[in-house]
């Protein structure tokens, strides 16, 4: 029975099952070696790297806690925890409005500044090496746009997460 099933299949969707195979064997083998490139030389994980990338963006380094979560597709808790190693490290604070305790913002320090300016050069080179040097510049644009043109589809594209720009206020 499983054999006919397995026939049934167009060579279309065989070949798009082939690219969703590919797609997380490429995500899980550069998200392992960049961890292990952003650990060993720049002692930070690849998550406090995002959090870190996505707080430096942020107008005057700071995000509340849910859209941190939201940014970087995270639960709550996940994040909670990360902010929570950034603060003993001394690279984030807690912020708590006065007028509203049930906010906490998440604020880039300048000691998180320097880590993240310290971590970002081998992030780019990881990436770089891991996908740049296998695609050309056309590849990339036109894998964006298929990227984008998916998570349009999906109902989940937004401009802040999937295509942040840089701000002029944003360092601490």
């Amino acid at each position: 029975m499983l054999g006919k099933m397995v026939s049934m299949i167009s060579e279309d969707d065989h070949q798009l099952m082939l690219a969703w195979a590919n797609l997380v064997q490429v995500h899980a083998v550069m998200r392992a070696e960049l961890s292990r490139r952003l650990e060993e030389q720049a002692d930070v994980s690849l998550s406090e790297h995002e959090v870190l990338f996505r707080l430096s963006r942020a107008p005057r380094g700071r995000l509340r806690m849910i859209d941190l979560a939201e940014l970087t597709l995270q639960p709550k808790s996940a994040i909670t925890r990360l902010i929570e190693r950034l603060v003993q490290r001394g690279a984030v604070t807690r912020q708590q409005p006065a007028d509203n305790r049930r906010t906490t913002y998440a604020v880039l320090t300048r000691e998180g500044r320097a880590l993240f300016d310290h971590a970002r050069p081998v992030y780019v080179q990881g990436v770089r090496e891991l996908l740049g040097d296998h695609v050309t510049p056309a590849d990339v644009r036109l894998l964006r746009q298929r990227l984008r043109a998916v998570l349009n589809g999906l109902g989940v594209w937004a401009d802040e997460r999937c295509d942040p720009q840089p701000l002029t206020d944003a360092a601490p």
